[in-house]
């Protein structure tokens, strides 16, 4: 079942991942990091699958909390194919893994539906993220992003 739990641990805030990881759930997980101060720890050990638009998130927020904090965020204990997805789209460079995971008893996270319009701009934002951190991302999203972008304007 997906679904994403946030705790407090030492002042930093957790965010666990169950399941998949998608544009379906991003943008409550984009909401709550919105919200936090310090750089958020996300553990993926129980993270079966990431889309492009969570990878996108991920970008995001890794560089902002970097510029605002002057630190990536940290991921914990991230399956292999997540692992895989991260490296393929030079997200990784951008992050903190660690081989470890943390019992947290966290609180579950309520993920709204959001209006199409909404959830359209969401994804856009990501791709062009992702889009932009290389030349191979360049290469592999261009095109789609072109098409959301057409979309979007509607």
């Amino acid at each position: 079942m997906d679904k994403i739990e946030v705790a407090k641990v030492q002042d930093v805030d957790i965010l666990k991942i169950y399941g998949k990881a998608t544009m379906k759930n991003s943008q409550a997980i984009a909401d709550l990091m919105d919200k936090m101060n310090k750089t958020p720890i996300l553990d993926l050990s129980e993270t079966t699958y990431v889309d492009s638009t969570f990878l996108g998130l991920i970008a995001k927020y890794t560089m902002l909390f970097k510029k605002k904090n002057d630190e990536f965020i940290t991921i914990l204990k991230p399956t292999e194919e997540v692992l895989t997805c991260l490296r393929r789209t030079g997200i990784l460079k951008f992050l903190i893994v660690v081989d470890k995971t943390l019992k947290i008893s966290g609180k579950e996270v309520n993920v709204e539906k959001i209006d199409n319009k909404k959830l359209a701009k969401h994804i856009l934002e990501l791709h062009e993220i992702l889009m932009n951190l290389n030349e191979e991302n360049r290469k592999e999203f261009s095109r789609v992003v072109e098409l959301m972008r057409k979309g979007v304007e509607k």
